[in-house]
Formats: C-alpha cells, sequence, structure tokens
C-alpha cells in the first residue's frame, strides 16, 4: 500500500477510488460502512450502480477528469440501498495527476459526519487538511492553480456562514465581512452561492 492509499483508507469519511469506467477499483473502511457492503462486493461494479448520486456528480466527476482538476460539490443528494437520501459534499479528484483513477470523498452534511479534533485552530486544521491532499498525490504534485482552488473553498464557506450570520443581509454581511458591497455581490454571483433573507424579528 502507498502512502497516500493508507492516508485515505484511514479517513473516517467514505473514500472510493475509481478507474477510467467509473468502477469502483478500492474504498476505505468507512466507505464500507457507508455501503453497508464488504470491498469485495462492490469493488468491480459501477459506482453508479452501487450508489444514487444527484445528476451533479456524474457531471462533476467527468469534468474533474477532463480537465484534470479537483472539485467540490456542495451540498448533493447520496442514496444507498433503501436508506433515505442524505445531503452530502463531495469532493473529486484525480489521483496522482492522471485521469485513469479518480477519488471521491463523501462527507455527510446531516446525519453521521466525521468527528472533529478538539482544540484544533483554524490555522491547524487548515494545514492538516491541505497536508492531507498532498498525501493523498503521492510523490506527485497536484494539478496546476491550487492557489485559486483552496481559496474558493475557504472562500465559499466563509461567505455562506457571514450571510447566514447576518440573516442574508448582504449590506451587514459586506461589513462583517471587510469588503465592498460590490465586491461581495460578484462573489456570491461566481461561487453561485444561495441568499436566503430571513424576516426581520419583531
Amino acid at each position: 500500500m502507498t502512502r497516500g492509499a493508507a492516508i485515505w483508507a484511514s479517513l473516517p469519511v467514505p473514500v472510493l477510488l475509481i478507474d477510467a469506467q467509473d468502477r469502483i477499483c478500492d474504498l476505505n473502511p468507512a466507505a464500507e460502512e457507508f455501503l453497508n457492503a464488504p470491498a469485495s462486493a462492490v469493488t468491480g461494479h459501477k459506482l453508479w450502480d452501487r450508489i444514487d448520486f444527484d445528476a451533479t456528480i456524474t457531471d462533476a466527476t467527468a469534468r474533474a477528469r477532463l480537465d484534470l482538476t479537483a472539485l467540490t460539490v456542495r451540498a448533493a443528494g447520496v442514496i444507498v440501498g433503501d436508506r433515505g437520501p442524505l445531503h452530502c459534499r463531495i469532493q473529486i479528484a484525480p489521483l496522482e495527476g492522471g485521469p485513469e483513477h479518480m477519488i471521491l470523498m463523501i462527507s455527510p452534511i446531516d446525519g453521521k459526519a466525521a468527528p472533529a479534533t478538539e482544540d484544533e485552530s483554524l490555522s491547524e486544521a487548515i494545514t492538516r487538511h491541505l497536508q492531507r491532499y498532498f498525501d493523498l498525490h503521492d510523490d506527485m504534485l497536484p494539478a496546476q492553480g491550487l492557489y485559486g482552488r483552496i481559496l474558493r473553498e475557504v472562500e465559499i464557506p466563509l461567505i455562506e456562514v457571514a450571510l447566514d450570520a447576518t440573516g442574508g443581509n448582504q449590506a451587514k454581511c459586506a461589513d462583517l465581512l471587510g469588503i465592498n458591497r460590490n465586491t461581495l455581490r460578484k462573489k456570491i454571483t461566481s461561487h453561485d452561492i444561495e441568499v436566503t433573507r430571513r424576516p426581520k424579528m419583531m
């Protein structure tokens, strides 16, 4: 087992490796638990036959493979077996810089989630996740454009949380973030962030 494989095999969230035909090549113990099936029962099967994803996931996987870049779908419906739909964050990336194998990481938004590390600062959490991302590529480097992809990954949840904290008020959100309102509007549009304005409390 390579160092990268050992890293993702130990992750507390489901991780699956698929080949160029979208067949499951490998999966970690968390994915076996998620699928309620041993690796031997699902290896070689089409991913889409074992997990019912939103159409956005099939499109994102094809795009990530074509562009050789990592993509994240912030909220997607996932159905396994007879269980009801589970909202998940899906991260998709080519493994070792090539399109032959893609790695999918499934992080439930509701239901059972990965345990948080106690007393961990934001900087430490980011460092840990970045190191894990590099480890997944073994001795290869991630696809070019990493700086922009990482900034996007941080910026989107920051804006979403700030909007939620300000009740969807973009003026207050811009003040909270310390950026120009027009800049905030452009970022909301470019990142396709949904804004829900809550009614004022009487």
